[in-house]
């Protein structure tokens, strides 16, 4: 994407939010939502992760999002050990920068999508979306990367 100016945005990625002193901005898209009571988790799945935001219902009001939506939440960065990733952000400020339009037609949010072979080549643009799916086409790059390079 290039904005007026000519210049190409960075792309921020998880080493850029693990490394965020004080406030950090994610922006990406609501992958799932954990409504706890008191507290939700809302899952944020940004260009090369899923990135846990825990929403304090009580101290910051109800979330505006559903899943699908495109979001930009603030937030500080928390050493979590329990996370895949190590961190997880303490959301304290949501902007809703873009609905969704509809309820997508596939499970995204699962660990496995089981569809019959003709409904996941029909609604692939959403079952890339999946990060298990989107896990083997990484696996085929770094394969071909060592590939070429040998």
């Amino acid at each position: 994407m290039i904005n007026v100016t000519g210049e190409v945005p960075k792309i921020q990625t998880i080493e850029d939010i693990k490394n965020t002193e004080g406030d950090v901005v994610i922006k990406g898209a609501v992958h799932k939502l954990r409504d706890m009571g008191s507290f939700c988790f809302i899952i944020i799945r940004t260009f090369d992760n899923v990135v846990q935001v825990v929403w304090d219902i009580e101290n910051n009001g109800a979330y505006n999002c559903h899943e699908g939506d495109y979001v930009a939440i603030t937030g500080k960065v928390v050493e979590d050990k329990r996370s895949k990733l190590g961190f997880e952000i303490q959301g304290s400020a949501i902007e809703l920068l873009s609905k969704a339009n509809e309820i997508s037609p596939v499970p995204i949010n699962k660990g496995k999508v089981n569809l019959h072979m003709d409904n996941h080549l029909k609604y692939r643009p959403a079952v890339l979306r999946n990060p298990g799916v989107r896990a083997v086409f990484k696996l085929q790059e770094a394969y071909a990367v060592v590939s070429a390079s040998s």
